[in-house]
């Protein structure tokens, strides 16, 4: 009876472990799926921030909002 007893008690126990084990197994794929696809989201956004920073885009916009570039800026200087 004994014998019995501590078989179930470890057969449980091995239950146990193997669906944690399980369990941890399937979070670590999501998780490794999840950073695919934030390294795939950053690296359209470094592209985006890139297209929006190239001169020739800059220079476009400025030209659409007839912006002109001030050849002598003059700043407030602030006197207490």
């Amino acid at each position: 009876m004994a014998f019995f007893a501590i078989f179930v008690v470890a057969g449980t126990a091995y239950v146990i472990e193997y669906n944690s084990l399980v369990d941890l197994r399937h979070e670590s794929r999501e998780l490794g799926n999840r950073i695919v696809e934030l390294q795939t989201e950053n690296a359209e956004l470094k592209n985006r921030y890139y297209e929006l920073t190239d001169p020739a885009e800059l220079e476009r916009l400025a030209y659409e909002y007839n912006l002109v570039l001030e050849e002598r800026p003059t700043y407030l200087r602030y006197a207490p």
